[in-house]
């Protein structure tokens, strides 16, 4: 009887993981029509993963070795993607635009958005003490619209 009474902590404890990891099966909670419609745009897409934002549908995913997102409505069309990008990919505009705001910070995390067919840009410039989420569109000014998408 003891050496049982001295595995019960670890047999508790397995248990307690393996009723924790509900994310084997989120394709199940998504709408067939969603699936659908992100695996039509993106079949080469890889490490997706869901989560739902009121009524629409975000997924996270890899492609070409760049981190991406899309949102999708029920109906699993897309209405916007976000990609990351590097610094030499924002158009001269764009770059003009942040260099007579931000002329003196460092410039972070740089993506691409498209939402209903329109290009903006996002990123976080940063100085000592300030860190700040911007989206602006194409033509470098800032857009206080769009929030920044996460």
């Amino acid at each position: 009887m003891k050496p049982i009474l001295h595995l019960l902590p670890h047999l508790l404890l397995l248990g307690l993981l393996v009723s924790c990891d509900d994310d084997d099966n989120v394709h199940t909670r998504i709408p067939s029509l969603v699936l659908n419609g992100f695996h039509r745009e993106f079949p080469q897409a890889l490490e997706v993963g869901w989560l739902q934002r009121d009524s629409l549908y975000q997924v996270d995913y890899e492609l070409a070795g760049d981190d991406n997102s899309a949102l999708l409505n029920a109906e699993g069309q897309i209405i916007g993607t976000k990609r990351e990008i590097s610094i030499r990919e924002i158009p001269s505009q764009v770059l003009s635009g942040l260099e007579r705001n931000f002329s003196s910070f460092d410039l972070d995390e740089p993506e691409q958005l498209v939402i209903d067919g329109e290009t903006f840009y996002q990123l976080e410039v940063e100085k000592i003490l300030f860190d700040k989420k911007i989206v602006l569109d194409t033509t470098g000014k800032i857009n206080t619209n769009l929030p920044y998408w996460e």
